[in-house]
């Protein structure tokens, strides 16, 4: 659904986009394996080993296809694992082990209880709620803000993609609902509002994103763990900031008649009356949530409250991994029951493995996988680039200019590159190089993740950009320079906000004990 081929995606695109785009995928899908073959018939660079030339002949490829997307983005994921194998570079069992990383069974999980919220109506029920809200009080603007605060708050805890076609579909039936046509501002505003707070929201967790993930993959293969509430803590400030900021460019493109005119909010608060009471399936649902984010960040907080080395707490960091929790919790939803004289459960098998975002789960395998052979010392090319960096940002640079720097590229990537490949490719980099550079890499390794998570301005940026520019509402330059702006705050918050954060949250060198 979010990883379209070609001819899937081009009827959402104009001709100039679908002649760019024709050109780019030739390019890459050429220049792919021709990279790979330069790389393996070359001499060995300076600090890297004949072995690490193979290394750097998969990533070459493996970024080259990404950045173009010559094929669906997870397919170049799923072709690297075995092509790690057959290059020698690690045995077959470690190669294709990546699959059933703990992240991945992380991820399984937290489809399977997103898909209960969003099979009995919980994430529509909220929405409209909150729409419906007596704080809205007949003012679109009101009503604006409530609905996208919402998309934020539960774009934190399921897929993008997921979470745009929701707020897409809520959103044009509310338009519908008001009357409101295509090539309105209002309506422009709220559907550029949906990718960006999608977009946003996803920053605010781990598993609310693919780079996150990656992200904390890479880190957890460099050892370090990162714990849910830590994430959530380090990067509240940015996303607190970007929506406001979000807030500020959509208001000021908003005409004043869309400012003005009076909703009919007793017809929302009629859908809402709608769904009824409760229904045992959203009660199992939000039980579900609830507890999987209690079992999340218990291991955050009982060593704080009862100490390191108390055993409830020595217990739980070592036993609650996030895997665990999200299989046991998804798990559950197939043997509760909604009606158990017909022996009806929350959720069938069929409906599980039709709503599990497969290709999100090989590209989490993919990044993992590339990382490691980025930092892997035997195969690894990190000395390469820690050399390079350090040519091109020596011992005296400021390191806010470093960091600056990095998000800028990263933020520049976004618009037209994959974000987990950006996070894949450069997160691995920064965790070698950032000592090098008197950086903390945990700390940067997130801000990279957070930069990736940026690109508002094109359709071909996000898979939220991709579906809400489908739905009519929203046109490419409003898009693009709107995007810009709001990409060019997100900058320079992020550079004085997010490293800071995270250096501060997640030390390193990490605690002992």
């Amino acid at each position: 659904m979010a990883w379209k081929d070609f001819a899937e995606l081009a009827p959402q695109l104009t001709q100039g986009e679908i002649n760019f785009e024709k050109k780019k995928r030739l390019v890459g899908l050429i220049l792919g394996p021709l990279g790979f073959a330069l790389c393996l018939y070359l001499p060995p660079l300076p600090h890297v080993t004949p072995l690490g030339m193979r290394s750097l002949a998969i990533v070459t490829w493996a970024v080259l296809w990404w950045i173009t997307e010559a094929v669906p983005i997870p397919v170049t994921s799923l072709l690297l694992l075995p092509l790690i194998a057959v290059c020698g570079l690690f045995p077959f069992e470690k190669a294709l082990g990546y699959w059933g990383h703990w992240t991945n069974l992380f991820l399984f999980g937290a489809f399977l209880i997103g898909h209960a919220m969003e099979k009995y109506g919980l994430t529509r029920r909220v929405s409209l709620t909150l729409v419906a809200s007596r704080l809205v009080r007949g003012k679109p603007w009101r009503l604006l803000v409530l609905f996208l605060l919402a998309n934020i708050g539960i774009g934190a805890f399921t897929s993008n993609a997921v979470d745009a076609i929701l707020f897409t579909s809520i959103g044009i039936g509310l338009l519908r609902l008001l009357s409101v046509e295509p090539g309105s501002s209002f309506g422009t505003a709220m559907f550029l509002g949906i990718a960006w707070a999608t977009n946003i929201g996803g920053k605010l967790t781990p598993s609310g994103s693919v780079p996150n993930m990656v992200a904390v993959g890479l880190a957890a293969a460099a050892g370090y763990r990162m714990g849910y509430a830590q994430w959530f803590i380090a990067n509240l400030p940015f996303t607190i900031l970007q929506t406001v900021a979000m807030l500020c460019v959509l208001r000021f493109f908003l005409s004043r008649k869309d400012q003005e005119f009076v909703l009919p909010t007793e017809l929302i608060r009629e859908e809402v009356r709608k769904l009824g009471p409760f229904s045992r399936g959203e009660k199992i649902a939000c039980a579900a949530l609830a507890t999987a984010l209690t079992l999340w960040i218990l291991p955050d907080i009982l060593p704080l409250v009862l100490g390191r080395t108390h055993p409830l707490a020595v217990w739980s960091t070592t036993r609650l991994n996030w895997g665990v929790v999200a299989l046991l919790v998804g798990g559950s939803l197939f043997v509760i029951p909604i009606d158990w004289k017909a022996r009806k459960f929350v959720i069938t098998w069929d409906e599980a493995m039709n709503n599990i975002e497969w290709g999100t789960m090989v590209l989490i395998s993919g990044g993992i996988a590339l990382g490691d052979l980025i930092v892997d010392k035997r195969v690894g090319l990190g000395e390469l680039f820690s050399a390079g960096v350090s040519v091109i940002a020596g011992a005296n640079t400021p390191p806010f200019l470093v960091v600056s720097g990095i998000i800028l590229i990263t933020v520049v990537l976004s618009q037209v590159t994959s974000g987990v490949a950006i996070v894949s490719a450069m997160g691995a980099i920064a965790l070698v190089v950032a000592p090098t550079l008197r950086l903390n890499p945990i700390a940067l390794l997130v801000t990279i993740s957070l930069a990736a998570n940026m690109g508002y301005t094109l359709p071909s940026s996000t898979p939220p950009n991709a579906i809400v520019f489908s739905s009519g509402y929203v046109r490419i330059v409003p898009m693009f320079l709107r995007g810009s702006i709001l990409a060019l705050i997100g900058i320079i918050l992020l550079s004085l906000t997010g490293y800071r954060m995270a250096n501060w949250v997640f030390p390193w060198p990490p605690p002992s004990g």
